[in-house]
């Protein structure tokens, strides 16, 4: 049996991982225009919805994806990290919207802000490090600043300005994370969306209009469901291949709590990538059946699921949110098939707390409100905070906490002290 919970062996899965999708790349595609699609990537707007795979190229994509997911791991590996599962939820994240917004150039200004806050208040870098990642959702806000100055001025000033909005993203997170009670998983993108909601109120004032895009890739559901197929399927071999990861998984999925759970950390990394891989099926299934495409933002959410999975999202808990937003998308003018809709189906288990802690209904209900709200919510910020879903689920639990605490009767078998 294999220790997969080994500081070393833990790295080297994320490696891996790295260069899954880095190999992955070399199945599009020419030399040539993976060059030109990571050109177009690095200088092209980056607001939501904008997929790399459409942008420039479904190569140029993935190459992107892994050069930036192998950043983020080397920066941790350099310090010596001893990886969390709020870390390797972090490295996913960062790869699954290197699909759809993030690139290194608009990335490391708000990485190196994160840090040199940390050094300057002699913070303990691994209590601060996922930071560093979790930023990465202003990216778009980087390139912004570049395309609206231009030249070698604009280089400077986007530099500068993602290293003060990295420099400052620490203190706030805490304060937010008590706005909502910690039910929302994506604080970074609650966070996140009060920046860029301020710089976005500051352009209009000064009357630039920045519009919403909505650039998708279609028609490759073929070629992509096999390849997320088979990385859920490695990740559920390897988990097993840990001694009692099974019995730890089941173990698991019947945690409750309404926090960010460590759940590498108190079941393993082995259960935890049979949870990632079970998640990336589900997820991938779900996408599918409802008949929508498999493209870049979708992967990303895909992704994004599988990397919480180590830090708080089961099937258990993520279930009655798919639900919900289905339900929702049946009776308003969306179709279910629709990106921007599955991509709240995704990333609306930001909410998975809730429905661990209150039940299933109240995950139901949490699902169906994210729906009515999320569609709302992208215009205060402009597109240009990458996790709206983390903005929208944290008004979200805001609303709902104090109501399901005061008129909603817990059934029996959560009937325990609430975390802290």
């Amino acid at each position: 049996m294999i220790n997969l919970s080994d500081y070393k062996n833990k790295y080297l899965i994320l490696y891996l991982y790295a260069i899954f999708l880095f190999i992955t790349g070399f199945a599009f595609n020419t030399p040539d225009e993976i060059v030109n699609g990571l050109n177009i990537i690095c200088v092209s707007s980056a607001s939501l919805v904008t997929d790399y795979m459409k942008l420039a190229n479904i190569r140029a994509a993935l190459v992107n994806s892994s050069i930036v997911t192998l950043f983020s791991i080397m920066i941790m590996n350099i310090r010596k990290i001893d990886l969390r599962g709020i870390h390797i939820a972090a490295v996913f994240v960062v790869s699954g919207f290197s699909l759809f917004g993030k690139n290194l150039l608009n990335s490391m200004p708000l990485m190196f802000g994160v840090i040199a806050f940390t050094r300057l208040y002699k913070i303990k870098i691994e209590d601060n490090i996922a930071n560093a990642l979790f930023v990465t959702s202003l990216a778009p806000m980087v390139t912004n600043v570049y395309l609206l100055v231009g030249g070698v001025f604009g280089v400077v000033c986007a530099f500068f300005a993602g290293f003060l909005v990295g420099f400052i993203f620490t203190p706030l997170l805490k304060p937010f994370k008590e706005f909502h009670k910690g039910f929302n998983l994506y604080n970074g993108g609650f966070t996140a969306g009060i920046i860029a909601m301020f710089y976005s109120g500051f352009l209009k004032t000064i009357n630039i209009e920045l519009p919403q895009r909505h650039i998708v890739l279609s028609g490759y559901n073929d070629k992509f469901l096999p390849l997320l197929l088979l990385l859920s399927m490695l990740f559920i071999i390897l988990g097993l291949s840990e001694k009692n990861a099974l019995i730890n998984y089941f173990k698991l999925l019947k945690r409750i709590g309404p926090m960010l759970q460590n759940y590498e950390a108190e079941f393993g990394s082995g259960a935890c990538l049979i949870n990632a891989g079970t998640l990336g099926i589900v997820s991938t299934l779900y996408v599918i059946l409802v008949g929508g495409e498999l493209n870049g933002p979708i992967i990303g959410g895909i992704l994004t699921i599988m990397g919480f999975a180590f830090i708080g999202k089961d099937i258990r808990n993520a279930l009655p949110i798919f639900l919900g937003i289905y339900v929702a998308s049946l009776i308003n003018v969306y179709n279910p098939h629709d990106t921007a809709l599955l991509l709240a189906s995704l990333f609306g288990t930001t909410l998975c707390p809730i429905s661990n802690y209150y039940g299933s209904f109240a995950g139901f209900l949490a699902g169906f409100l994210h729906m009515a709200l999320i569609n709302n919510v992208g215009g205060l910020h402009s597109g240009l905070n990458l996790y709206n879903n983390g903005f929208s689920g944290g008004f979200i639990a805001a609303f709902m906490v104090p109501l399901l605490d005061t008129f909603y009767k817990r059934p029996k078998y959560l009937q325990v002290k609430k975390e802290e």
